[in-house]
């Protein structure tokens, strides 16, 4: 069972609810409060384990004050929609650049897309990425290289050319998303109800807004 918590102002509340098929447990409320604020979190992390609820979209940059829950983070959601996420930053230019620890499946689902978008790639994925070099040449006849990068796409390592773009398990803290879905009358979705559908692979039709890069540091 998935779980999704959103801190907010007022008395805590734990209810049921249902999305594009799926069902989740959605706790809302103020956590951090009282006068044992340690006690009250643990409390309700206990009445969400109660509940079956083993996987939480959760607030970002906490998700450790809520173990034993596992957060459901949003760099799965972001590497679905990586098109949309290209579209919204609007890079000038014909190269980018591919930065990751390892050349996985992720990576070279994401070297996909950037080669499909653009004239040159440039990939800096450590281990097995001669293999994932020859195989995008296999299949789409593309020989990386190329000069300065308009878009960076990172997976961990720091971006250092063009506009980044971070598919990290931090993504949220590093940039800030905006969701609508294709009917405008309806209320933007969260990230985290939407990262929970992307697990459940219960995604909807939805539509990237905007990507804005915040000022954490390194």
């Amino acid at each position: 069972m998935l779980g999704y918590v959103h801190l907010t102002a007022g008395r805590p509340v734990l209810e049921r609810r249902a999305a594009a098929g799926m069902t989740y447990w959605a706790l809302e409320g103020d956590l951090d409060g009282g006068l044992f604020p340690g006690r009250r979190l643990r409390r309700w992390i206990g009445r969400l384990e109660r509940c079956g609820v083993s996987h939480a979209a959760l607030p970002p940059g906490r998700e450790g004050d809520f173990a034993p829950l596992r957060p459901v983070l949003p760099d799965g959601l972001r590497l679905a929609l990586l098109p949309q996420l290209l579209d919204a930053l609007a890079p000038a230019g014909d190269t980018a650049l591919l930065l990751a620890d390892c050349a996985d499946s992720r990576a070279l689902l994401a070297a996909q897309v950037l080669a499909r978008r653009f004239r040159r790639l440039r990939l800096e994925t450590g281990a097995g990425q001669e293999a994932l070099e020859r195989q995008l040449l296999r299949q789409l006849g593309l020989t990386t290289g190329g000069g300065p990068a308009a878009v960076t796409v990172t997976f961990g390592p720091p971006p250092r050319e063009g506009l980044p773009l971070y598919l990290t398990p931090d993504c949220a803290l590093r940039q800030e998303v905006r969701y609508a879905w294709p009917d405008p009358s309806q209320a933007p979705p969260p990230e985290g109800l939407l990262s929970l559908l992307h697990r459940a692979c219960r995604l909807p039709e939805i539509c990237v807004k905007s990507v804005e890069t915040l000022d954490i540091g390194p």
